[in-house]
């Protein structure tokens, strides 16, 4: 499909060069094992038979069990043993940041406590190749681990499957939520895709703190400050030398208070050479940021700026992640259709294949039914 240029193989993203690469969005999806969980503190190991097993229930302070009757010979009898790698998460996570209490008062809100669920089974993550010009995305199928795997652990083994499966495919954006936002993800993505980095940002306590972000050099967004506090401007990115430059654009001289509070209030054009138009352009103190920030951090790093229109233009194609989910479920794959880790591995790779072929099946359909359609009266009167 790629060779017939059916998947897009460049950037379909307006206003990004010829040559960039393919925007990709990354989901992690919960699949049920198939076997229904007995005991969740179980480990590959208490599927296997014969000598003595260590309990990890026992060991945590739980019944357990001893293994020490015939049931227990061949597996532990509260293991799953045609799933012996499914695990155990309770994940709390969800998708709609900010909800509220509903029975809360309404003169003031109090954040509700997130409501978790408890998961056995199988961890399917995606690589999704977006595709802007038809507003859908073209799974492709990556990593399947037990459930307690960390999300983060799977993306840079997940991309380097991906660079051997399709050598010639070119990555020029990754997104993804803030469970990627770890360094080693965002240098990887960097330094060795060349990629965009479109990457919800990973906060830590403190990061909002004024004396923080002055001493620094930039706000709890990762937006370089001038050295009087007022925010730079993203002047564009470098696509060949990979980096972002950063411009102050002379806000100093009308706007009288900075954007950090606690900084130095209104600034004097003596007190700031830039802010002088006649020794400088309008652009006034500039920077470049390219892997990491003024002090060397890598966390808040991003290559357009966070909250800005052409952030969330970019960032909102992240949804699209969660098509591939939205399709899992229409086909029951919610749930493992299938004993085993391998097996249920086999089971995403058929269904995200299935979903390549049905969106051409869906682009051919609504393309011969437009091609079909009768043309209007008033197009044919004169």
């Amino acid at each position: 499909m790629m060779a017939y240029q059916l998947i897009p193989t460049q950037s379909t993203f307006p206003g990004d060069p010829q040559d960039q690469g393919v925007s990709v969005s990354t989901d992690c999806q919960l699949i049920s094992s198939r076997s229904r969980m007995i005991c969740r503190h179980q480990v590959p190991t208490c599927s296997q038979s014969g000598g003595k097993r260590e309990c990890p229930a026992r060991l945590a302070g739980k019944d357990g069990c001893a293994c020490d009757t015939p049931a227990c010979f061949e597996h532990c009898r509260f293991a799953t043993w045609r799933d012996p790698q499914s695990a155990y998460v309770y994940y709390s996570g969800t998708n709609q940041p900010g909800r509220t209490n509903p029975n809360a008062s309404k003169e003031k809100k109090e954040p509700s406590a997130p409501r978790g669920k408890h998961h056995f089974g199988y961890k399917s993550k995606a690589f999704n190749i977006i595709d802007d010009r038809l507003f859908l995305v073209w799974p492709l199928t990556g990593p399947c681990t037990p459930a307690n795997r960390n999300d983060h652990l799977l993306t840079i083994p997940g991309l380097q499957d991906l660079r051997k499966r399709f050598p010639s495919l070119k990555i020029g954006e990754f997104l993804g939520d803030a469970g990627e936002g770890f360094d080693e993800i965002l240098q990887y993505v960097h330094e060795d895709l060349h990629a965009l980095r479109t990457i919800r940002i990973r906060h830590a306590e403190g990061d909002e703190l004024a004396l923080t972000c002055l001493k620094r050099g930039y706000d709890q967004n990762g937006v370089p400050l001038c050295p009087h506090g007022y925010r730079m401007t993203s002047n564009g990115h470098d696509y060949q030398r990979h980096s972002t430059k950063w411009v102050c654009h002379r806000k100093c001289t009308h706007q009288p208070d900075p954007d950090i509070p606690g900084a130095e209030p209104h600034v004097s054009r003596t007190a700031c050479p830039f802010a002088d138009p006649e020794q400088t352009s309008s652009l006034g103190f500039s920077l470049s940021t390219s892997l990491s920030l003024p002090d060397g951090s890598i966390r808040l790093a991003r290559d357009t700026q966070v909250d800005s229109d052409l952030w969330h233009l970019r960032m909102g194609r992240q949804s699209y992640a969660e098509c591939r989910n939205a399709t899992q479920a229409r086909r029951h794959l919610k749930r493992s259709p299938c004993f085993g880790l391998s097996n249920t591995a086999k089971s995403m790779t058929i269904s995200d294949t299935l979903s390549l072929a049905f969106n051409l099946c869906r682009l051919i359909f609504e393309a011969t039914q437009h091609a079909l359609k009768q043309p209007s009266r008033s197009a044919l009167s004169p």
